[in-house]
């Protein structure tokens, strides 16, 4: 399984997924080396979850100290930080919308904004498996491991997960500007049925998503849109007023974003 292609960010490299899971993985981060100085990853909300395979060391996870082992990072709608320092070696897969449940049966709402071991969703990495990706000598053969893993554990969409990844295209194709009501007209449910199958297999409420991915979006215009004033980009993201971007974003990064734009792109 070739993966796609790759670059290098601060302090690791992403990978992107081969031709079969393109359609479901977001992307994997792999973190390798020897931190003299302790090292801060954020990692925004997107909708989606991740699994965290810490081969080596310990690393800090919005403070909260994680030994090796196999993590799941359940459904969050605020920024989380991973701080690394000392000798870690360490996979990140990331999952897109609505896709985890094609590989594990998990009720999502029970997960959200936590970290637990990945056996807390009823899944136990197997222990040769694990102490084959530790005896691995390069992060392609990793990944070619891990790539069948998840190949072997995808299985088809039910009804549920059907519906669940028809209203997310229909989101997206919207701009994330729909009304629940014009939503669930759309797939053909009803709405409390629309918000039980997002809580367990999103982790969050359909009128959350829509925040979260707009604001991604946003996020992603302040850095590299540079000639779009935040007043345009307002706009852009269906937001009502400036007033109303600033504290939608700000209650998701913690920062205006005119103080964020200044933070990414200084």
């Amino acid at each position: 399984m070739n993966t796609e292609c790759e670059k290098d960010v601060q302090p690791g490299r992403i990978i992107y997924p081969g031709k079969l899971l393109s359609p479901y993985v977001n992307y994997y981060l792999m973190l390798t080396g020897n931190y003299e100085q302790s090292e801060v990853v954020d990692f925004y909300p997107d909708g989606g979850v991740g699994v965290i395979i810490n081969l080596e060391g310990n690393i800090l996870l919005n403070k909260k100290l994680l030994g090796k082992g196999v993590f799941f990072d359940g459904a969050n709608s605020k920024k989380v930080q991973l701080e690394l320092k000392g000798k870690v070696s360490l996979i990140g897969i990331r999952f897109k919308p609505g896709t985890f449940s094609l590989f594990f049966d998990a009720d999502l709402s029970k997960f959200h904004n936590t970290f637990h071991n990945l056996y807390a969703i009823g899944y136990m990495l197997p222990k040769r498996f694990f102490e084959f990706l530790e005896s691995c000598i390069t992060d392609k053969q990793r990944i070619i491991a891990i790539e069948t893993w998840l190949a072997y554990n995808l299985s088809e969409p039910d009804h549920n997960i059907s519906v669940v990844l028809a209203a997310l295209k229909s989101i997206s194709a919207n701009q994330y500007d729909i009304e629940l009501q014009s939503l669930v007209e759309e797939i053909g449910v009803d709405i409390r049925q629309l918000q039980r199958l997002f809580k367990k297999q999103m982790g969050m409420s359909p009128k959350k998503l829509v925040k979260l991915l707009r604001a991604d979006v946003a996020r992603k215009m302040l850095t590299n849109s540079q000639t779009l004033s935040c007043l345009e980009i307002t706009y852009r993201c269906g937001y009502y007023d400036q007033a109303h971007f600033n504290r939608e974003f700000k209650n998701i990064y913690g920062v205006t974003p005119n103080r964020y734009r200044r933070i990414y792109t200084d």
